[in-house]
């Protein structure tokens, strides 16, 4: 079983979807011992940048518009598709001290994408114009869409994302609370939520922004993006591409508080592969990586 090396690098429950087909280990809830199924929703962390994309991509008919016109401290050279592509030089909030102390070792709390943003600038830009992963990105494109529209990001998403594709078991979290169908997610030793003598539930942290979703209708959200928007898999604009022996993979992955996840697909999204667990930890990431690599 593919969930079998996930388990064994430490995690609570796994899942893994190849092509339709889920396997699942472990459990989603340690306190009750219920074991976790494919039917349980998992956050996606940072693969909540392609929804927030392909709402961008969506509202927006010109992506190379300066994006100081909603946010004017930004560097008047940064367009949208600077921010979609990871192009703008932003410095990465989450390295900034400060911030990363209070995330990972403060008190649950929510998301404040101006708090990162500013946090970001206080960082001079570095390559612009180059591809560097930088997660201050998409805080600016929260703010920008939420400016551009006067709607708020979880209603856009209902009506750009989740409505349109059908995403039934796909939701925006507003809250700290966590759907009872939300697999728990587990802080564990050697990760960077510390975890002292015992998995430590993480799953309160960082709700607001936040999306939860089922492997389903996560691997049908990427099969229908790719279908209907190639250039944004050709762009980089809220995909990543994947070195692999049998061709480039693309995807996204997503790594928060309690959470791992690994998607890969084909370009046109015909070969799927998912890999997630209600934990995080160095070894916990590096086995779903290692699966969502060996098994695509």
């Amino acid at each position: 079983m593919w969930t079998e090396s996930i388990i064994a690098a430490g995690a609570i429950g796994a899942l893994v979807w190849i092509d339709g087909e889920a396997e699942a280990a472990g459990f989603a809830n340690l306190e009750t011992q219920e074991p976790i199924t494919p039917q349980h929703r998992t956050r996606v962390g940072s693969i909540d940048k392609t929804y927030v994309a392909l709402v961008a991509v969506t509202i927006f008919d010109d992506l190379d518009v300066t994006a100081a016109r909603w946010v004017p401290q930004l560097d008047e050279r940064i367009t949208l598709r600077h921010l979609l592509s990871h192009r703008s030089g932003l410095f990465d909030y989450m390295w900034d001290g400060e911030t990363y102390e209070r995330l990972a070792f403060g008190p649950p709390a929510l998301s404040d994408p101006e708090a990162f943003l500013d946090a970001a600038l206080r960082y001079p830009l570095r390559n612009f114009g180059e591809v560097s992963y930088s997660s201050s990105n998409y805080a600016a494109l929260d703010l920008i869409v939420e400016r551009a529209t006067g709607d708020s990001l979880g209603d856009l998403l209902q009506k750009h994302v989740f409505e349109p594709c059908g995403l039934r078991r796909t939701t925006f979290q507003t809250g700290l609370d966590v759907p009872s169908d939300v697999a728990r997610g587990y802080a564990l030793k050697g990760g960077t939520f510390p975890a002292v003598d015992s998995p430590r539930d993480v799953s309160a942290y960082w709700s607001d922004r936040s999306i939860a979703a089922d492997v389903a209708d996560l691997a049908s959200f990427f099969q229908q993006l790719f279908r209907a928007h190639p250039e944004m898999v050709e762009g980089g604009l809220g995909v990543r591409a994947y070195d692999h022996p049998r061709g480039t993979a693309y995807g996204h992955g997503g790594t928060m508080a309690g959470y791992s996840v690994q998607l890969r697909a084909t370009r046109d999204g015909q070969h799927i592969v998912i890999a997630a667990a209600n934990s995080h930890s160095i070894p916990v990431m590096r086995a779903i990586a290692a699966t969502a690599h060996h098994v695509f």
